[in-house]
């Protein structure tokens, strides 16, 4: 037992080692993306939709997070139903199924795409 215990170390050690270059366990694009927000949105009032990695990197303390678990879990402000619509919103549409896909015509309606970076996209209140 305590020889397979000591294997299945080795093959998990050696398999991180020559993979922590990989997206899989390490993704820039995140970090680089806040960091990008950080320097030039200082400040703003951002809204993060179904992105709670980008809404962990981000430094800017008025930041605010909506997340859909599941189809009846949802936590955070419903922005669309309460109209306290913020001045930039961070998330993805190509999810119908997710808050941003399902409100695609009040997003195009109330803001611009200001910049996209992989599955981070940028919005600004017209």
């Amino acid at each position: 037992m305590p020889v397979a215990l000591g294997a299945l170390v080795l093959v998990q050690a050696g398999h991180l080692a020559l993979g922590r270059g990989d997206k899989l366990y390490y993704n820039p694009l995140p970090r680089q993306f806040a960091a990008e927000l950080d320097k030039g949105l200082d400040g703003a009032d951002i809204m993060v939709f179904d992105k709670p990695e980008m809404w962990f990197l981000l430094k800017n303390k008025m930041a605010r997070q909506y997340m859909q678990m599941n189809p009846r879990i949802a936590f955070g402000e419903d922005v669309f139903a309460t109209g306290n619509l913020p001045e930039y919103i961070v998330g993805n549409t190509s999810e119908e199924k997710k808050y941003l896909g399902r409100h695609g015509d009040e997003l195009a309606r109330e803001y611009d795409r200001v910049e996209e970076q992989g599955a981070y996209i940028l919005w600004k209140r017209k």
